[in-house]
């Protein structure tokens, strides 16, 4: 099972063979598969949203990861959106979001339903660019966290 235990500014450990943070950015097609996943959220809607999967690389490796690109990775961090495939994804009933607060910059907890609703603060989300991590269990979204981009 897969949760938001110490959610904070910094994205989630590797899991994935390929170094991008999370379970990576290669779950093959169709449904995503349970994990931690970064991406975009360009619309939601109250059982589902719209993910742009993408790769969130942190660190010397973002570092590594932009010169093969020629670019380089400001603030530490670096993104690769390669695949323009949008998924609806499912959300669970009770799903919560870890909502980035735009006066102290750190994360509150609400409610999926209440996210569609006020879309204010740190992030406009869900909108064309909402950089976040879907937890994904057993099929569906349980909590989302937004990621912090300075």
């Amino acid at each position: 099972m897969y949760y938001a235990a110490a959610v904070s500014l910094y994205p989630p450990e590797a899991l994935a063979s390929d170094g991008a943070s999370g379970s990576g950015c290669t779950p093959g097609a169709g449904q995503l598969p349970a994990g931690v996943w970064f991406g975009h959220v360009s619309a939601g809607a109250p059982t589902s949203v719209q993910f742009d999967l993408a790769c969130w690389y942190f660190g010397d490796l973002a570092w590594e990861v932009a010169d093969t690109y020629g670019d380089t990775a400001e603030n530490d961090y670096y993104v690769v959106n390669q695949n323009p495939t949008l998924r609806t994804v499912p959300v669970g009933p009770g799903a919560v979001v870890h909502h980035i607060d735009a006066m102290s910059l750190g994360h509150d907890p609400i409610p999926y339903s209440d996210w569609l609703l006020e879309p204010e603060g740190y992030l406009t989300c869900p909108f064309d660019f909402c950089p976040l991590w879907l937890y994904v269990n057993d099929g569906e979204v349980t909590e989302i966290v937004e990621q912090y981009v300075p």
